[in-house]
This record gives C-alpha cells, structure tokens and sequence, in this order.
C-alpha cells in the first residue's frame, strides 16, 4: 500500500507551531503531541520531567489535578504548542505555572482578548501562556517565550463527571488521543507533506496517579479493567462517609498507551439531591435511576461495525463475539441489518429482512468473514444512509455502532445524528483510543445510551445491555421541579436545565440534571414528569435525599454545562452573556481562554541557566510532604508514527485501501521507567488516611480501618472463562435452541455419554441439550446473565411449547452438573 500521509507544520503568530492534518476541505486538525519546537526544519520535544494527577472522586463528579513539569535543555528561546486529553464536557477553572520557582496564576479572559494579550506579551519577549478549548475533548496550552535552562511546571485543574454504565460508577482519564481518519475529499492534496517527529526525551517519563473516593454510600469494590492498581477501602460504622483510595502500581511499563479506568461498586441508593448555595444562585445536581413499567417495542436493529484497520486484533475479534451473541438475542419479531464500514462499506442485506432462520444463518456466515480490512473510519457516509431510510411501517429503527472512534468529522457525524427523527442511536467505544466526544456525541444527539470497553472487558454483556434498553420502552421527561421547605414548586427555568429538556431516560439507567436556580429557595426535594408512550410518569424525591453542599463544584459544572449545550442548541444565543458568566466562574470554554504573562521575563531579563534535571531520580518521588493530600498523577503523550512497539494483539495503524490516504500519526505516550527501585516508586502501597476535611466531617468516635484489597489476576469465576461462555452461546441458534451435543462437550468438558446416560426417559436431544445448556449457564454463569438472558426468553418460551416440556423440566440438571464437574 501507499502511504502518502496527509500533515504539514503550521507557523503560527508569536513563533509558534502546531502539527496538524489538512482535511478535504482545507481545515487543520490538529494532532497532540506534546510539547514541541521547530528546530533546524524538525518538530523536536522538549523534555518532559514528570507528569503526575491526583482526582477526587465525591458522589456525582470527579476533580483532576494535572501536573506536568518540562524543561527546556537548550540554548535558544523557544515557543511551543502543548494538547492534552480531557473528559468530554469537563469545566477547567484553574491554570497554575511554576516558571523558575516564580508561580503564575492564570486569567480566564474573552477568547479575542486572551490572544490579543498573548500575541502582545510574546512580541514584548515576555514568557506567556495561553490555554484554550480546541473540541469537546482536548485542550491545546501555547507556552511563548520559554528561556533556555528554565524549568515549567504547568498545573491545570478540571471538574468532570463520572458515568454510570450498567449500574456503576466508572470513572475515566484521558490519557491519549487517537489519530483522526481524513474522509477522501480530493481536495488540493498535493499541498499535504509528511513532517517526522523525533523526541529529545533521554528517559521515560514518571507517572503516578492517585484516586480518593468520598461517597455517602459504602465503598464495596475498587477496580480497572484498564491498569494494575494498588488500593485500599476504610469502612466505619459511625459515619455516613466512606473513604477509599487507589493509585497506580508501580514499575507498569504500558501504563500511558490507553486511557486510565477506574470502576468502584457502591451500596445502591436510588437518588441524590444535592444543593450548593452560592452568591447570586442555587446549583441542584439531581442523579437518580428511574424505575418504572415498560414493555417491549417491536424494532428494527441494525448493527453499524468498525472495520477499519485500527480494529485488527483484540477490537475486532471481541466485536464479533458480541456480534454472534447479538444475533442470537434478538426478539422473534423484528427485522434486522448489520453493515460494515471502512473506507467504503457494506450491507448483510440490502436493506432490513426480517428476522428468521434462513437470515440468522446468512447472518453467520457474514460475521465469519468480518475483519478490520476495509481501511480508514468513514462513517458518514453508511450513518446518513441509515438514518435516512424510509422506516419500516410499525417498527422503531434502533442502530448499534461499535467503533474505536478515530474520525476527523466528529462535529459532521453528530449533526447528522442529531437531525434524524427516524433511529435511535446507541454507542460502544471500543478499546484503547475511542474518542469519548464521538461516542458520547451520537449517543446524546441520538437520545441513546454509550458505554467504553476495554480489550480487559466482556464486550458481549455491554452490547446485549444496550439491545435490552433499545427494545424496552422509554419515558421522556418533560418537566424537571424542585420542591421548597413547604412542599410546594419552584419556578424553575428550564433553559437553566441541564440536559436540554424535553430528554428521553431508560428504566434503570442512571440520570443525572442540573440546574440553576433562585438563591433565596430553600431546596427540600424534586419532581420528575414525564409520559411513557401516552402514559403519566411522575418520580419524586423529598427532604430525605437532599444533600447539602459548601463547594463551588456543582456552579462550575452546571455553568459549562450550560454554556455548551446553549451555544449547540440555540444558534441565537447570548454570546456575551455567556462569556461574562464563563468569566465569573472561571471556566475555559469556547468562548473563552486563559491567558497569563510573567513580567519578569520582559527582553533584558537576565535568566539564568540552569542544570537540566531529566535524569534525576528525584523526579520519581514525592516533593510534597503529604502524599495524600497533594499528590498528583501523570499524563504524558509521545507522538510515534506507524510505531511497531505497540501491543499488536490490542492495536495495530488504519491500513487504508485508498492509497492516496491514510492515518498520519498516533499519539502513544511513553511507558514509565523500567527497573525502578521500591524507593524510587511514588506510591507506596501502604493506605493514606483521610484528609482533614473528611476527618472532621466524621462523627467522633468513627474509626477507620483500613484493607488493601490486590487485583484479581483470573478473569474466571467458578473456574469458567469468557471465553467458554462466547463458545457456548454461540451454539445457539435464533430460536435460543442449542443442538450441537459434540460441540458442548467440548467446550464444556461433560462427556457426551454422561448427558446420554442423564436422558433416560428418550427427550428429544435438540430439547434435552437446551434445558442442560440453561441450566449450565444458571450455575457457572450467574453472573454474566446479562449476556444471555434474552438467549434464555427465547429458549424457555421453545421449551414450553414442546410436548416433552414438563419431562424435562422435570430431569435434575443441577445435581448433575454438581456430581459431574467436580
């Protein structure tokens, strides 16, 4: 294949330069990588010393504190560009750079001023910096100015919320940026060049990464699918608050190749209210999971699959297990489609068919030959045509993508999304790189559900959970009111309500709103209205789940929140307005930008060069004297291009089959250092007690004790593997009807003659294999049941139509399964 990589090194004003690929229509996108300088024709980055985070997890939300230390070992004054990944929608309220031991707080200013500013003070030879929003996910820092042999330490601080998929709390940090797909558009190409990045980096970069938990229900589990971790719980039995902390274990040598994910299981608690009084206004957070009647909607499914090149290995294989589970989940009644997408795509059928035993075997013999060989991510193009098929008469369009969400037009590919009243849209991002605004995007603007995997988790139980909510019923609210001490109803104006209202929620899915309201309101409870399918729903939460809040927290959340989702939704919006109120809260939005200069450093300054610290060992260890308190965690991105080095099993480059295009690069970042010693680590695995603030928040006399808890290194339970269950379920056919004896003993490990021997009362086999296999999956499968439960539906609904129902209901498959798998 040719590969002609589309990129070129853009000068910008003030000395500055940025990596970025031309799309077809001659719009830069840029491409993280770090801090980088031209030097002699070459993009070069400067040393990174350190990266370090620290994240406070309290309830609904999370706060990241990100530490990054660079250093500029030349002998020339350099200007550089600086990305970096955040969760999608966080509100960033705080910019901190230690320049020599000198500390520089940063302005949140209109974004046109912010520049203006910026441009002037690197003209005048002054260090300056400049953070700005550039999408959704990804912050790009402009550093002017930086002075040979000085040192820079960048703080940054961001609040963002924590997800909620199948029925737990998963918190996610960004760590890496995928490469983004430049959809074919013939435009100009022969202006794209290829730009070689090297990194003047002597060593791998330090890494820490703290965690503490503050919750009002106990702490059960803490774990990551993504990372080896170290962590400890601190359960009391006075007090309403339990404490857990989790740090990343040390010496891991692939710890920045994929996004840091961090699940914890808590005591169920059906909602919260919590209310922060501020100076001119009330924040309310109100996350609840709704529980109310719903039955089944006849659909059409249609499964859009990645099958580009950066699904090869791990992506693609678990895409299509959950594709082979898919199949056989489906209700008897529907129709359904599955189209695979690359650089061109394709269709199972021509358009939806129904659902039956000559489709079902069509269906398999297509997911046979799926692979990640169609080349780049143009998704645009097989999403326009589903979304604008003319609907089957009596049945609701309901679309499954699965894609690792390496795609340029993401901006594209959500308006389109949003436009269409005729599907449904559900996500699953899928693997190290899945862009978090792509996935999260649809989802929202296609009134959905999306949910991450990891290559570590059971894809097939995400997916089936996603077919389960997309073929129940919805309710859709359309009033949100929150109740007074006195019982009655506060104004609320719904333009200050976040989500946009009117908003469609599922049956035991979480749901959080915010909103701001009047300050003299006393906030004694809330009300949710809604109509599911011409029937009244209405959930109400009283004084008991209002919690009290002395933060800021929730105001900064709600406001960014609300400035976005007005400036997507109402093309009339107040900008100035918004701006002022991004200003007063301090919140880098795309309306507004951080700007902060050092007057120190004006021309005729004498810095003074000092000795590079990159090979120091110091950089390993703490300098603060309270690791719990304040220490922090790192994040640092290398841009490699094509890299061999990467695990070839999880992820591999986009081949393209259009030869005049491919991927350009992708942002991997380095590994920690190898061969570390125990005093050089940053974490000790010894537990951290609680802060102060958590301490006084105690009720005298709770004690804590502590428990490390190590990760479990067996994905089995009972001694059964996922990948015995996808074997298993994959025997089944669109009935849930299982018919292979061999098969099952093979996988199973129960002689074929030992079933024989059970079924002496002469049951038919395809029957007596069915009720063996339910019973199977009740005893070592309990607790994936969400992978076959609609399996299950379908075959117990077979069996009870059988004339030998009740002879083999009646056979003792449990004791069997007991005395032969001991």
């Amino acid at each position: 294949r040719s590969n002609e990589y589309k990129s070129y090194l853009s000068d910008m004003e003030g000395g500055l330069f940025q990596n970025s690929i031309l799309t077809s229509d001659g719009v830069a996108e840029c491409i993280p990588c770090g801090l980088i300088v031209k030097h002699e024709g070459t993009a070069v980055g400067l040393p990174l010393l350190s990266v370090d985070v620290s994240v406070q997890i309290i309830e609904f939300g999370a706060e990241v504190t990100l530490k990054q230390k660079y250093v500029n070992n030349s002998t020339k004054e350099v200007s550089t560009s600086y990305f970096f990944p955040v969760e999608t929608n966080v509100a960033l309220h705080f910019f901190e750079a230690n320049l020599d031991g000198r500390i520089l707080g940063g302005v949140v200013k209109e974004k046109e001023a912010a520049r203006r500013q910026y441009k002037a003070a690197v003209a005048e030879k002054q260090t300056a910096f400049l953070l700005e929003e550039v999408r959704a996910d990804i912050m790009e820092l402009f550093v002017g100015n930086f002075k040979p042999g000085s040192e820079c330490e960048i703080i940054i601080k961001y609040i963002q919320d924590v997800d909620n998929q199948e029925g737990n709390p998963r918190f996610t940090l960004p760590t890496t940026i995928a490469p983004r797909y430049i959809p074919y558009g013939g435009k100009d190409e022969t202006k794209m060049m290829q730009i070689n990045f090297q990194y003047a980096l002597t060593k791998d970069i330090p890494l820490s990464i703290n965690v503490e938990l503050f919750m009002n229900q106990n702490i059960l589990s803490i774990k990551s699918p993504s990372h080896e971790i170290e962590h400890a719980l601190f359960p009391s039995n006075n007090s309403t608050v339990s404490y857990a902390t989790a740090a990343l274990k040390s010496g891991n040598g692939d710890t920045m190749d994929k996004d840091f994910v961090l699940l914890y299981e808590t005591r169920k608690s059906d909602a919260v209210v919590v209310v922060e009084k501020g100076d001119d206004s009330t924040a309310v957070m109100l996350s609840f999971v709704p529980n109310f009647s719903v039955g089944k909607e006849k659909c059409e499914f249609i499964f859009l699959v990645d099958c580009s090149g950066s699904m090869c290995g791990g992506s693609i294989e678990k895409a299509c297990d959950s594709l082979n589970i898919f199949v056989r989940s489906l209700p008897e009644d529907c129709y359904f489609n599955i189209y695979r997408f690359g650089s061109e795509y394709n269709t199972l059928f021509v358009k939806s068919e129904r659902y039956t035993s000559e489709t079902f075997e069509k269906a398999n013999g297509f997911i046979k030959y799926t692979d990640a060989d169609l080349g780049g991510t143009e998704i645009y193009k097989p999403l326009k045509k589903i979304i604008s098929a003319d609907p089957i008469e009596g049945y609701h369009r309901r679309v499954f993508v699965l894609t690792d969400g390496q795609v340029s037009n993401t901006q594209q590919v959500i308006k389109l999304v949003k436009g269409s009243k005729k599907a449904r849209v559900f996500t699953l991002g899928i693997g190290k790189y899945a862009s978090r605004e792509l996935v999260k995007g649809m989802a929202e603007a296609g009134n959905g559900i999306s949910m991450f995997c990891t290559l570590k988790e059971p894809m097939h139980k995400k997916v089936i959970s996603l077919l389960g909510c997309a073929g129940s019923k919805t309710a859709c609210v359309e009033n949100v009111k929150f109740l007074s001490g006195r019982g009655k109803s506060v104004e609320t104006n719904l333009d200050m309500v976040t989500p946009c209202i009117p908003k469609y929620i599922f049956t035991q899915e979480k749901v959080v709103f915010y909103a701001l309201i009047d300050k003299s309101v006393d906030i004694a409870g809330s009300e949710i209205r809604g109509v599911s399918k011409e029937k009244k729903v209405k959930l109400s939460y009283g004084k008991d789940y209002v919690v009290p809040m002395e933060t800021n927290v929730i105001h900064k959340l709600v406001t960014a929140k609300l400035i976005r989702s007005l400036i997507e939704n109402d093309p009339e919006a107040d900008t100035k307005s918004l701006t002022e109120l991004a200003v007063k809260h301090n919140l880098v939005t795309s309306l507004t930008s951080i700007v902060c200069v050092d007057e120190s450093t004006k021309e005729g300054y004498n810095c003074k060069r000092t000795e590079s610290t990159s090979g120091s060992s110091d950089a390993w260890s703490s300098d603060e004297s309270d690791s719990c308190d304040d220490s922090y965690a790192s994040i640092s991105m290398e841009k490699c291009c094509f890299a061999e080095s990467l695990d070839e099993k999880e992820d591999c480059i986009e081949s393209f089959s259009r030869s005049s295009v491919d991927d350009v690069y992708r942002a991997a970042p380095p590994s920690p250092p190898r061969g570390a010693s125990a005093s050089d680590q940053f974490y000790s695995s010894a537990p951290c007690p609680p802060p102060m603030a958590l301490r006084q928040a105690m009720p005298s006399g709770a004690r804590l004790k502590s428990r490390t808890i190590q990760p479990k290194k067996s994905k089995k339970r009972n001694g059964r593997s996922d990948k015995e269950l996808v074997e298993l379920l994959q025997l089944s056919d669109n009935r849930g009807v299982f018919s292979d004896l061999s098969e099952f003993s093979r996988i199973t490990g129960i002689a074929e003659e030992d079933i024989t021997k059970l079924n002496s009362g002469d049951i038919d086999t395809q029957l007596f294999l069915t009720a063996l296999c339910l019973a199977y999956l009740k005893q070592f499968y309990s607790h994936a049941k969400a992978s076959w439960s609609l399996i299950e539906t379908k075959a117990k609904n077979w069996i009870a139509q059988s004339p030998q129902a009740q002879s083999v209901n009646a056979v003792d498959f449990d004791d069997f399964l007991k005395n032969v798998r001991k």
